[in-house]
């Protein structure tokens, strides 16, 4: 498992805090991957990106997915909720038809991560 320093991990969340979802979600689904399990780590960093844009629907879609990745349902749960509230009309569908990175494997442990969240 990778050790990644902090200023790694944040060149991978910080870009997502200003991004729209298309050209940011494919970066994001690439780059949950390259966290090696270092979730505290990572949302150390959400949490900082989240209170420079609190509305930021892609460091919440981060922030969702490494709740869940790491085991932190009921966190998970209440950035799902978060998500909602910023985009109610908000569905993985939509939101899978804007990942086309080539790693389709990449996406779909981004989206299997937010249904686990209780995404839809």
């Amino acid at each position: 498992m990778p050790i990644w320093p902090k200023m790694q991990i944040l060149r991978l969340i910080k870009p997502f805090v200003k991004k729209k979802a298309a050209g940011g979600l494919r970066a994001l689904s690439r780059d949950i991957g390259r966290l090696g399990g270092q979730y505290e780590e990572a949302i150390t960093w959400c949490e900082k990106a989240i209170l420079q844009e609190p509305n930021s629907f892609l460091a919440r879609i981060m922030m969702a997915a490494v709740y869940s990745l790491s085991g932190r349902e009921e966190e998970a749960r209440a950035e799902a909720a978060e998500i909602l509230r910023i985009n109610p009309k908000f569905s993985l569908e939509k939101l899978a038809k804007s990942c086309t990175y080539k790693g389709k494997g990449d996406c779909e442990r981004l989206f299997s991560a937010l249904r686990k969240a209780g995404l839809k």
